[in-house]
């Protein structure tokens, strides 16, 4: 092996990256430099991307801020680029072939409107119950709506949320989807109410204002622009940043920014040119901006 890419901030990212270092084989890290500047939240990811980030060959944050967070921890900008995120280029190359279960599909036929939710951030266990009562009384108060929520595995998330909210008529609790399944539930909703990190880049892909169950986020550049809300991760605050959103369009038309702050679609290319930039067979490619 002569060159090693890891991706984000899982802990096998991090075990591939400290293994190839043992090996002394270099190692480029996609999506670098993201920040929550928070080492409990979220858990374990921010201490996955710092602890990579010590020890890679190459740094491709996707945008100026992730650049600006290595240049603070004193990495050089030599070997960094700028390459956009690749969720965008996932979300491009798949929404074509996205299709919404045909459950959803009738649902749709029939009048409802779709909110996106999804919630199994291991920080907001303990507060899940509440959250999870705050779904439903922004369910109850909004029956023009139908909140379809693909429930994460873990035991500990739906023991907690599935006796406050399977009762709750216009809330349907669905096991998780795969991707184009996913990506066409967001694109077919009007609002997503997440604590999830990648939905914070779909979300503002495809246009869907994103409210965000959580204290901080690493992708900051949403809310700069608009097209995220950071909620904070308990009842009263959720239900204060949403309630709105979900009675007033004209408020969730001015979520949907033009200006994808994340990326462009081209980031894998980048990422490609990038790799062959270090191995001396093409140019280094030039820093990616908004």
């Amino acid at each position: 092996i002569d060159y090693v890419l890891v991706h984000g901030d899982t802990l096998t990212s991090f075990a591939v990256c400290l293994a190839a270092f043992f090996e002394q084989i270099p190692v480029a890290h996609v999506e670098a430099g993201l920040r929550s500047h928070n080492l409990q939240e979220p858990f374990p990811e921010e201490a996955n991307r710092k602890l990579t980030d010590v020890i890679t060959d190459m740094d491709l944050p996707p945008t100026l801020l992730a650049k600006d967070n290595l240049l603070a921890e004193g990495k050089s900008t030599e070997n960094m680029i700028i390459t956009g995120n690749t969720a965008v280029d996932g979300v491009q190359y798949a929404i074509q072939k996205a299709v919404l279960p045909e459950n959803l599909q009738a649902k749709l036929s029939q009048g409802k409107t779709l909110v996106t939710v999804t919630m199994h951030r291991r920080e907001n266990l303990e507060h899940m119950p509440e959250l999870a009562a705050c779904i439903a009384r922004l369910a109850r108060e909004n029956p023009q709506y139908l909140f379809v929520y693909p429930v994460h595995l873990n035991p500990l998330v739906r023991n907690a949320v599935y006796p406050v909210l399977q009762p709750i008529e216009n809330v349907l609790l669905e096991e998780p989807y795969d991707y184009l399944n996913m990506l066409a539930l967001m694109q077919a909703s009007e609002l997503i109410l997440t604590d999830s990190g990648g939905l914070q880049e779909e979300g503002t892909a495809l246009g869907v204002p994103v409210v965000v169950m959580r204290n901080v986020t690493e992708r900051p550049e949403g809310i700069s622009v608009g097209s995220l809300k950071l909620a904070g991760n308990r009842a009263a605050s959720v239900y204060e940043a949403t309630s709105p959103l979900l009675q007033d369009e004209a408020l969730r038309r001015a979520m949907r920014v033009e200006n994808n702050p994340y990326g462009d679609g081209l980031a894998g290319e980048r990422i490609a040119q990038a790799v062959a930039w270090r191995f001396g067979l093409a140019d280094k490619p030039k820093d990616w901006q908004v």
